[in-house]
């Protein structure tokens, strides 16, 4: 019967086959177990038989085997004769045949494959067998045995003995076996009908009662449970199903009556409901409309005010960088200096306000850029190195060699993150030290994730106060509050940065012992990678190096890179101990060059240089002079011309270019070294600039810094007012304020690209969100200078878009 029949049959049906079928398996698996262990038994008793019989022929033909009487053998082999299941019998000696026995009532294919060697395998290795085996085959069964005398091998018997007799044992039982089974399958039916009955007759009676009720759908019906088993606890609980159903009918009933006065309630409820959510719906419009308007009414504000300060701290940086070069005296520079110092904290407050303003409008979008981790490390410590030389401290960094540096990602942003960092650990610092510290904690082919650490010894944070240290306009304490001036932003967009690259912040701190500010960010590796060469002269590379300085952390910095670069570096604490190094190094391995500290104490730096340079065994050591960024008047005081300067803290650039100059014949002057001021910029001459400004004081700041350039600068107060100058003159560019009356320089810009005007327009905008500088270059301008800007900010400017029009002359002009 299929599957499908099967399912489709009646439970009747289902309940004889089942028993049938399992009658049948049964019987199935005890005749073959009976089966199997006949003819395990028999063959059992075939083995025993033959290797009593094999062992009394062996023993017989010992004599013959030792006397090489074949004769003998054969006799002995003959009385297998009365063993009619005997098929054949050989003896080999010596790895041959000797002699065999071919059962005379055999069939000729008999005879023959026994005289061939039969194919079974036993025989095969009948000649060099030292063991009793034996093998059962489809047809007989070989039984090999080595014939041994006082633990001498003489030679092998071999039995074939003939399986017929097991063969037809095996039918008969299957026979019987079979008639068994027709037998106890007849019987296994007969009583499965009989015993059927009781399992589907209850279940035939439940079948008709539900039948009934789902055609009457009256469940007043009830059906009759005839024995207290599994099927009579399903009529039970087909009854009490039916009860359930009654009451419920009775329910229902009820329920159609009072069915329109139920909608009509839930009907009126659910129109109030309505009513209330759509007011619910107005009242959010509304009140996202004013927040919306209150967001522009911000972002608005925020624009205003970068606009109405940045364009007076023009007055205030911009004029206090060109009273800077006015030969001023020392107290006049030093208030000069306070002006400079208290705008740039001015601007840096607006340009946090800014930046958290871009944050929370969702505005700020991360750049990617590659960029080199140690070179922006380097930046950060030369750019607080001052103010911490000022203060006592030691500031450095922990960038370990294997760590990958050409790296790619917002450089600026993570600038301004470390920026934030290390410019509170310097503020909040006293006494100690501020020191960067950088850390790989997974990285692969395409990207790395790195630990940023920037810790303090300074005056800590409480703990119940940590937990708020990164909010908006927070700081630790009032009293921090009153002693060091600052916003309470940078830690506030420190968080929101590092949010924005997909990692983590967080500071542990103990009051009155420092603080570890840290951050963990994933940045991706540059896609080709290249080997950072160092540019090593070949000739100095696993060379010997002194450091002289007792101060550990410079030294510690400064022999983390000698190291990489491959040198080998020693270290001395002051003077005495670095002369009595290096005349133990004089001969036969000197030291390349010694670096010696400008400022220690006892035997100084310059003294030391001196007493190193008055003694000839020295000459092969040249000497480097460490010194902080404010003493560049040593270089003058006579330590000699061989001497090279580098300042603290020192730059991975500076220190190459130093080393590759040790090896030059002749003394490289320590000013080329030692001066780090970038040259000064020159405009092309006869050049002719229009200034678009209403703003007296930026107009008056532009004209003081092109004073000394030759060239001439046009002045126009409004948009209206420059395109008519640009009508009646040629100019190679213009300076365009974003911000005026009648008609600002957006408009301006845009009738003049109407016109056909190609010449380079550069905004000067005091608004620095990104959607201005976009407005800007939708406008048709060139570039933009974001106000306050520098007057190296302005001469860059010029002098690129200067240059490029002087190209395009030179090209319309051979043209």
């Amino acid at each position: 019967m299929s599957r499908v029949n099967f399912h489709n049959a009646s439970i009747r049906q289902k309940l004889i086959l089942v028993i049938v079928l399992v009658s049948v398996v049964v019987m199935l698996l005890v005749a073959g177990a009976l089966l199997a262990v006949e003819v395990v038994s028999f063959r059992q008793s075939l083995v025993d038989k033959t290797a009593a019989l094999a062992q009394v022929l062996a023993v017989n033909s010992r004599q013959g085997l030792m006397l090489n009487q074949k004769s003998q053998v054969e006799d002995v082999l003959a009385s297998l004769a009365s063993e009619p299941h005997v098929r054949a019998a050989f003896v080999f000696r010596s790895g041959k045949p000797f002699a065999y026995y071919l059962n005379a009532h055999g069939s000729f294919q008999d005879r023959v494959t026994a005289l061939s060697y039969s194919p079974c395998k036993l025989l095969d290795q009948a000649p060099r067998a030292t063991r009793v085996s034996y093998h059962f085959s489809s047809s007989h069964l070989a039984y090999l045995l080595p014939i041994f005398l006082d633990q001498q091998l003489l030679g092998q018997l071999y039995i074939q003995f003939d399986l017929g007799e097991l063969n037809t044992r095996l039918a008969q039982f299957g026979s019987a076996l079979l008639v068994l089974l027709l037998l106890s399958g007849l019987l296994s039916v007969l009583l499965a009908s009989r015993l059927q009955r009781v399992v589907t007759e209850p279940l035939i009676d439940l079948s008709e009662v539900m039948e009934r009720v789902a055609d009457r759908g009256d469940f007043r019906l009830r059906a009759r449970p005839r024995h207290p088993d599994e099927i009579g606890m399903l009529v039970r609980r087909f009854n009490t199903m039916l009860e359930q159903l009654e009451e419920r009918d009775r329910q229902l009933q009820g329920y159609r009556q009072n069915l329109e006065q139920l909608v009509r309630q839930r009907t009126l409820e659910l129109s109030e409901t309505n009513d209330r959510l759509q007011r619910s719906v107005a009242d959010l419009a509304e009140a996202r409309d004013r927040a919306e308007a209150a967001n522009r009414a911000k972002s608005r504000f925020l624009a205003n005010m970068s606009h109405e300060i940045r364009t007076p701290m023009i007055g205030v940086l911009g004029m206090t960088e060109l009273l800077f070069n006015t030969g001023l005296n020392e107290k006049q520079q030093q208030l000069a200096q306070t002006v400079f110092n208290s705008g740039e904290v001015l601007l840096e407050i607006l340009n946090d306000l800014l930046d958290l303003s871009k944050i929370e409008a969702g505005k700020l979008v991360l750049t990617e850029e590659d960029f080199d981790l140690g070179e922006s490390l380097e930046e950060i410590v030369e750019l607080f190195s001052e103010t911490a030389t000022r203060k006592g401290l030691h500031l450095g960094c922990d960038l370990p060699p294997e760590l990958p540096v050409l790296l790619r990602g917002d450089a600026g942003r993570l600038r301004q993150i470390l920026l934030n960092l290390v410019g509170n650990a310097v503020k909040f610092t006293e006494r100690g030290g501020v020191r960067i510290r950088v850390t790989s904690l997974d990285q692969d082919p395409a990207s790395v994730r790195l630990r940023f650490e920037v810790e303090d010894t300074g005056i800590g944070i409480d703990p119940l106060l940590q937990s708020r240290i990164f909010d908006s306009f927070a700081q630790a304490s009032e009293a921090m509050n009153r002693k060091f001036v600052g916003t309470g932003l940078g830690l506030a967009i420190v968080r929101q940065l590092v949010g924005l690259m997909a990692g983590e912040v967080g500071v542990e701190s103990t009051p009155g012992v420092g603080s570890r500010f840290w951050f963990e960010i994933s940045l991706r590796r540059q896609p080709r990678q290249s080997v950072k060469k160092s540019l090593i002269t070949e000739q100095l590379r696993g060379g010997r190096l002194l450091i002289v300085d007792d101060d550990q952390h410079a030294v510690g910095m400064l022999t983390d890179k000698l190291v990489a670069y491959g040198f080998e570096v020693e270290h001395a604490v002051n003077g005495r101990q670095a002369l009595a190094m290096l005349a133990g190094a004089a001969d036969p391995n000197p030291f390349v060059a010694a670096f010696l500290d400008s400022d220690m104490a006892g035997l100084g730096g310059k003294r030391l240089a001196e007493a190193i340079s008055s003694q000839a065994r020295f000459q092969e050591t040249r000497l480097v002079m460490m010194c902080e960024q404010g003493d560049l008047s040593l270089a003058d005081d006579g330590c000699g011309p061989n001497i090279h300067w580098l300042y603290k803290p020192i730059r991975s650039a500076q220190l190459v270019t130093t080393l590759n100059a040790l090896l030059q014949i002749q003394p490289q002057p320590p000013e080329t070294v030692l001066s780090t001021d970038p040259p000064r910029m020159q405009l092309p001459p006869g050049w002719q600039v229009l200034l678009v400004e209403d703003n007296p004081t930026t107009r008056d700041f532009v004209q003081r810094i092109l004073a000394d350039e030759e060239g001439r600068l046009l002045i126009a107060h409004q948009g209206e007012e420059a395109m008519e100058l640009l009508a009646e003159q040629r100019v190679d560019l213009v300076l365009m304020d974003c911000q005026m009356p009648i008609v600002d320089g957006y408009e301006a810009t845009r009738r003049l690209r109407q016109k056909g005007l190609s010449i380079p327009i550069i905004a000067l905008t005091a608004n620095a969100f990104p959607e201005d500088i976009a407005a800007c270059h939708a406008a048709g301008m060139d570039d933009h200078l974001c106000k306050p800007f520098r007057r190296e900010d302005l001469l860059s400017v010029l002098q690129r878009w200067l240059g490029e029009a002087d190209e395009t002359s030179a090209v319309e002009e051979g043209g």
